[in-house]
């Protein structure tokens, strides 16, 4: 109760690790060429980047090598299988697919695995595994399979991702995901802590493919009640926001009634391609 006649102001919550307040004073020192801030420098103010510069700076999520801040609190989803009806455009062509996500987990390792195939078409896999920390997934092998294999192999405590194709080595930190992990350590990190997740809010996260790593930034739109094949599913729905011009633009329905596990993923070309994949069916383990 405050004392009367002297209002003090109300406390003011912490950032979300990796949303915009979070990473202020790191992307401001990035800007300044330095990416590794003390404490005390990303306490205070920061000041605008040049005019001058001719590109912007590559930004700083949560495991990316400039990234010096919190990381997230989670709480982890049981192992489940997801059912999706997938539909598309590939250059022109429009086709109807069916889908699976698999996540196992023993509370100490996990291992996802997601599968699109399609008539004429053949089919692509992604998979994820590693190890379960305090703070979510931590992705130690990424394997991205059409008609060619290519896979990422994470050592976070080492600071490095190598790629089997021979791409430059990429520096890390802890938190990076690879493009399967990254839509279950949200849905972790959302279940931890729903109310935090407000519309208008962001979370950043250095996210690997099977060749290089970029920080993906996600914006929490909000809630949104979905007609799927599995029936009316109220979600949180969350954007990926792109970057550059040819970035791909991914929309997240995260189902509280499912744990927060996805129910929706539709991710999108700028030269019109996409994916959407719609959930049809779940499968969710009782949690421990």
């Amino acid at each position: 109760m405050l004392a009367s006649g002297d209002a003090s102001p109300a406390p003011t919550p912490e950032p979300i690790p990796g949303s915009a307040a979070d990473l202020q004073p790191l992307n401001a020192v990035a800007d300044q060429g330095d990416a590794s801030p003390s404490t005390s420098e990303a306490k205070a103010e920061t000041e605008a980047p040049s005019a001058s510069a001719s590109e912007p700076a590559p930004a700083i999520g949560i495991g990316s090598p400039g990234y010096a801040g919190p990381l997230p609190a989670i709480k982890l989803p049981p192992s489940a299988r997801l059912q999706f009806q997938a539909k598309g455009s590939a250059k022109g062509f429009q086709y109807s697919a069916k889908a699976q996500l698999t996540f196992k987990t023993d509370g100490q390792r996990y291992q996802a695995e997601q599968e699109v195939s399609a008539f004429l078409m053949g089919s692509r896999s992604q998979t994820s595994s590693g190890q379960i920390t305090p703070h979510g997934l931590a992705p130690q092998r990424f394997v991205d399979k059409a008609r060619k294999e290519r896979s990422a192999e994470l050592d976070a405590p080492a600071g490095r991702i190598r790629y089997s194709d021979g791409d430059e080595p990429q520096a890390v930190s802890a938190g990076v995901q690879d493009r399967l992990s990254i839509f279950l350590q949200l849905s972790s990190m959302v279940a931890a802590n729903p109310e935090r997740y407000a519309p208008g809010s962001t979370v950043a996260i250095n996210v690997t493919s099977a060749r290089s790593a970029e920080v993906w930034t996600f914006v929490v739109d909000g809630p949104e009640t979905l007609d799927l094949p599995a029936g009316p599913t109220p979600s949180l729905r969350l954007t990926r926001q792109p970057r550059k011009g040819q970035d791909q633009t991914a929309h997240l329905w995260l189902a509280p009634s499912l744990q927060y596990l996805p129910v929706r993923i539709r991710l999108s070309q700028s030269n019109g391609d996409f994916a959407d994949l719609q959930l049809q069916a779940a499968t969710v383990d009782s949690p421990p």
